[in-house]
């Protein structure tokens, strides 16, 4: 039982690293996008 729990706490961090890594990824996208179109402008 303590073994499934601690794969869900692993699972539960997994899962946040994962989007945190999505959300800077895209953070990093959105900032690329804003730099080409302030050098247009």
């Amino acid at each position: 039982m303590s073994i499934r729990n601690n794969l869900k706490d692993f699972f539960q961090e997994m899962n946040t690293l994962l989007t945190s890594n999505e959300f800077i990824e895209q953070h990093r996208v959105n900032n690329s996008a804003f730099s080409r179109t302030r050098k247009l402008a």
